[in-house]
């Protein structure tokens, strides 16, 4: 009875889980169920849901055994509406790539929106068609680049963000491509917008002007944004931060991974610190709080609008990543529910978020970054219900008591987010880190420093002498950084390689955890 009065506290809890249950189903249907057939029953509940509402408002009152079974009768008419509507979204998003042929040959103008990076024989890089009959979509494009290319004069690495090109290519669509182990290509091409692949030789493109008014003004903007982050890139550069200390500088702020190369991430990712290269709540939060000092506070109406503002133009800035997106779609909501006088850090505000985005794109709910970003802060969320500070620690007034807090506080967080998120590691990675706690003890802080160095820089950059001591000093954290990760990485035992997980053992495993959280749960509860 407690664990259900419990779960009552949380409605958007519930509505999230049908919202995810129905995209699961779309997505496995949706060459079996045509989209029309979902959209019917989303009316037909609905309106079987409004009809109900009306005729127990119109009735006399009920008894008590009717009124519970109007609830349960409302309740599951409410949830088949989600589960339907999720399932209609995720089949109808799917939809649109259908029209879109296995190769298709087609002479455009294209605008490069991604710096080239170097693999093998080939640069690569992202671009966005400006004309043609996919005017406005997305591909990834491999240019042939040689020794005998760049004698001809024909360089893809020079390439810049925003620069026009012509090119005759063969699109090969998002469906084509094979997946690696779980992660299938395909579906991330498509969760990101992309229609597809193309590969160039120099004789397919050369550089051109570009019209870009077939663009919609949002497309433009992006572009803009895009174009200012590189600028902002090479900023570093020109104040002689390079190597993977730029690399991990431009990835953390300004979410630019172009330049890291495989063995820093590999080191990253055995430490356990691959949160840190992606732009996410840490991130987000930090700039957040930078943010709410500089204007003053939460408590203004005018100050949340201003400071949301400036959170959603770094959004778009750093190219709009499912994490990064998540993160500030939570800050708006708590920004908001501040101001409403409402708790600010619960599962209703996570599963908001949650359904907000999904309805945006239910596609994100296949993606990597999504999938970390939201079970980690899912785990952060349980590990403080399930696990307070202690009442003797939190009597504690002195000095001594703040840092048994802090480090109470982050051992919660640091397991719990490590807990629910190693399972999808394993999945799409096959690892697990076994130093992360040491990991995040050392790098959470430094990570912490080095924004606050950056964007301290980037303040005062009209003291020149003042903006480079801050730049330099951010230089030397990164390059500390880099190196105690590298360390980390090289130690004995440090990941556990080789983990294969299918769906099914995925599903248990998380199932297990849900269980065994709710059996701590019950326990804590009955005491």
């Amino acid at each position: 009875m407690r664990t259900n009065t419990e779960l009552q506290l949380y409605p958007l809890l519930r509505i999230a889980v049908m919202l995810v249950a129905g995209i699961l189903t779309g997505k496995i249907t949706y060459h079996l169920i045509s989209p029309g057939v979902w959209m019917i029953l989303v009316l037909t509940f609905l309106l079987l849901s409004v009809g109900l509402l009306y005729t127990h408002r119109k009735g006399d009152c009920l008894s008590e055994r009717n009124a519970i079974r109007f609830a349960v009768a409302q309740t599951c008419f409410i949830f088949i509406t989600v589960f339907s509507l999720g399932a209609w979204n995720s089949t109808m998003t799917l939809k649109v790539y259908d029209i879109m042929p296995a190769t298709v040959m087609t002479n455009c103008h294209a605008i490069v929106i991604s710096t080239p990076v170097k693999h093998g024989k080939t640069e690569r890089c992202d671009l966005l068609l400006a004309d043609g009959p996919f005017s406005g979509k997305k591909i990834k494009a491999s240019f042939l680049d040689t020794p005998y290319t760049r004698k001809e004069g024909v360089d893809a690495s020079h390439l810049r963000v925003g620069e026009g090109l012509e090119t005759y290519m063969q699109i090969e669509s998002s469906d084509a491509k094979k997946s690696s182990g779980n992660f299938d290509y395909s579906l991330w091409l498509k969760i990101h917008n992309f229609i597809g692949t193309a590969f160039l030789t120099p004789k397919d493109w050369r550089i051109a002007s570009v019209d870009l008014s077939h663009l919609s003004c949002y497309q433009r903007t992006v572009l803009a944004a895009l174009q200012l982050r590189q600028q902002l890139v090479e900023k570093y550069s020109r104040l002689g931060i390079n190597g993977q200390e730029e690399a991990v500088i431009a990835a953390m702020t300004l979410g630019d991974k172009s330049g890291i190369s495989k063995s820093t991430v590999n080191a990253y990712s055995i430490s356990g610190a691959s949160h840190i290269l992606s732009l996410s709540g840490l991130h987000l939060g930090i700039i957040y709080g930078i943010l709410v000092f500089f204007f003053g506070g939460r408590d203004s109406w005018w100050n949340q609008i201003l400071i949301l503002l400036a959170i959603w133009s770094f959004v778009v800035l750093v190219g709009s990543g499912a994490s990064v997106v998540r993160s500030a779609v939570m800050i708006s909501i708590y920004a908001l529910i501040t101001l409403l006088n409402r708790d600010k850090f619960s599962l209703n505000t996570w599963s908001l978020a949650l359904i907000i985005m999904l309805f945006y794109n239910p596609l994100y709910l296949f993606d990597v970054g999504f999938e970390m970003s939201f079970m980690a802060v899912w785990g952060i969320l349980l590990g403080v219900k399930l696990f307070p500070v202690p009442l003797k620690i939190r009597t504690h007034k002195t000095f001594r008591g703040k840092v048994e807090r802090w480090i109470w506080g982050f051992l919660i967080v640091s397991i719990s987010a490590q807990l629910w998120t190693s399972p999808l590691v394993a999945y799409y990675f096959g690892r697990f880190s076994c130093y992360f706690l040491l990991t995040n003890i050392i790098v959470i802080p430094l990570a912490t420093w080095l924004l606050y160095l950056v964007v301290a820089g980037f303040t005062f950059s009209l003291w020149i002498t003042v903006a480079d001591f801050f730049f330099m000093l951010a230089n030397t954290v990164s390059g500390f950084l880099n190196h105690i990760v590298l360390w980390i990485s090289s130690l004995p035992g440090a990941s556990i390689e080789g983990i294969y997980l299918d769906n099914e053992q995925l599903l248990l495993i998380y199932i297990a955890l849900v269980g065994i959280f709710a059996l701590f749960f019950v326990t804590l509860r009955s005491q």
